[in-house]
């Protein structure tokens, strides 16, 4: 599945301009950087948001950090 999702990223992230995702922790966005880091030979970077509005925004964001570390 993730190798299909991927494929199916890669036209979207070709090339040599930088790519920005915008992941917010949830199952959805953290698997499209899941599959973005696995396709992606450029620069890709990951912006997120702690938007205060519920008690575990801080962790989640701070989740979404350290998986952006992991993937490099």
């Amino acid at each position: 599945m993730r190798r299909a999702l991927a494929n199916a990223l890669a036209p979207w992230l070709a090339g040599d301009a930088p790519v920005v995702l915008a992941v917010s922790g949830g199952p959805d966005s953290t698997a499209l950087m899941h599959a973005a880091a696995a396709c992606r030979a450029g620069a890709l970077f990951v912006a997120t948001v702690d938007h205060g509005l519920r008690p575990e925004s801080a962790d989640e964001a701070r989740a979404v950090a350290r998986a952006a570390a992991t993937l490099g």
